[in-house]
């Protein structure tokens, strides 16, 4: 772990031991441990932001990523879900959904419609060509038994 990520940590937990509710510590350290892959610390203080900010997708997108980094790709869909209902237009979650229902729940056709509803929901995607040459890719390999990521 990078140094400054160590004294940046300790800096946050000592804001939280006098204000166990600073929103924004509680998000600085999560965004620490997550930047630094420590996935389980970062959604256990995600957990506690989103209790005082539940619509907050920006950090449930981010909790989401933890939860499959950790092996639970099934809770990342669920707070995935969660994050674009409070937030329609959150590209990242609609994007990282796409990738999670395709590569780590093998479901092929909800994360192409996952990328379709991207598309839809946020027309101004900076990545939109890339994100429809994927899914053209994906519906061309429906039915050849062809494995779509390894």
């Amino acid at each position: 772990m990078r140094l400054n990520a160590v004294a940046e940590i300790e800096n946050y937990k000592e804001i939280l031991r006098k204000d166990p509710n600073n929103l924004q510590a509680l998000i600085g350290v999560g965004n620490l441990y997550f930047d630094t892959g420590r996935d389980l610390l970062a959604i256990e203080n995600y957990r506690k932001a989103l209790a005082m900010d539940p619509s907050n997708s920006n950090v449930r997108t981010d909790m989401a990523v933890c939860y499959r980094r950790s092996g639970n790709p099934a809770r990342a869909v669920e707070e995935l879900k969660k994050a674009i209902s409070a937030t329609p237009r959150h590209a990242q979650s609609r994007y990282n959904l796409g990738v999670i229902l395709i590569q780590d729940m093998h479901d092929v056709e909800g994360g192409t419609k996952a990328w379709e509803a991207l598309l839809e929901n946020v027309p101004d995607y900076p990545y939109r060509e890339n994100v429809k040459a994927e899914i053209a890719r994906m519906r061309s390999m429906r039915g050849t038994g062809k494995q779509v990521y390894k």
